[in-house]
């Protein structure tokens, strides 16, 4: 377990009530760069990524670990992610059915540990938020399929207080920004450049707000470090992205 440097007693209850755990606290609250601690120190073939408010249903890790074996070309596993309703917690869902896809959720996926090991971990910089999705289109790259299947679930119950937060809305435009940069082709990433910050002028009028201003000017001052870290997919590959950019406004006005 590794602990963001938490201030509410988790450490001394883990301690006490799971000692069998192996317990990291880390000075200070380092987002992501938390989990890539915990992939790093993790020994298993398969590493199972969730979020702080999900969580696996009772068979998908042993469903997620058949599906990798069975697909060995496969590196990732996204989890089906729904909403903690009574039906869907007592749906039991048995099927083969597969399906290929670009990207993931972090509320549930089955990452194998090489994918990590030639791909890398998630970018840290991005703090927060598209870390997953760049990972992805990372793994695509390389050539690892994606695979989900209706038999593979996670429930995720979304923060009600993190959500209207300014971080969220930041986060997902400052990101944005980089994760088009980090891997779009030339062509479509000028595009989406322009229709980021077209997006952002007008919500930050739309909106009466100074968070999308922020976020852009934060983007670019770090643009070329981020073009640094530039390995963009190729042409035929992306055709099969889809990324609705205006997602990230559209949530929050």
């Amino acid at each position: 377990m590794v602990d963001n440097n938490s201030k509410d007693g988790t450490e001394k209850m883990v301690k006490h009530d799971f000692p069998f755990v192996k317990y990291i606290k880390l000075g200070h609250n380092s987002g992501i760069a938390g989990y890539n601690v915990g992939f790093r120190k993790a020994k298993g073939d398969y590493i199972v990524a969730l979020d702080s408010d999900s969580y696996p249903h009772p068979e998908a890790i042993t469903k997620m670990a058949e599906l990798l074996k069975k697909n060995s070309d496969a590196g990732i596993v996204a989890f089906d992610v729904h909403t903690p309703t009574k039906k869907n917690l007592e749906t039991v869902i048995d099927s083969d059915e597969v399906k290929d896809i670009i990207g993931y959720h972090g509320a549930g996926a089955g990452i194998r540990k090489e994918v990590f090991q030639n791909i890398g971990y998630w970018f840290e910089p991005f703090f927060l938020y598209f870390n997953e999705m760049d990972h992805a289109l990372r793994a695509t790259r390389k050539g690892f399929r994606i695979i989900t299947s209706p038999a593979v679930r996670a429930f995720h119950k979304s923060s009600v207080v993190a959500r209207p937060s300014r971080n969220a809305p930041y986060f997902y435009l400052r990101n944005g920004f980089w994760l088009v940069w980090r891997n779009f082709p030339l062509p479509q990433m000028v595009l989406a450049t322009f229709g980021l910050v077209r997006m952002a002028v007008y919500e930050t009028f739309h909106q009466r707000t100074t968070v999308y201003m922020e976020a852009m000017k934060d983007a670019f001052k770090n643009i070329f470090t981020i073009f640094r870290t530039r390995k963009p997919l190729d042409a035929t590959a992306f055709k099969k992205v889809r990324i609705p950019l205006s997602l990230i406004f559209s949530r929050f006005g």
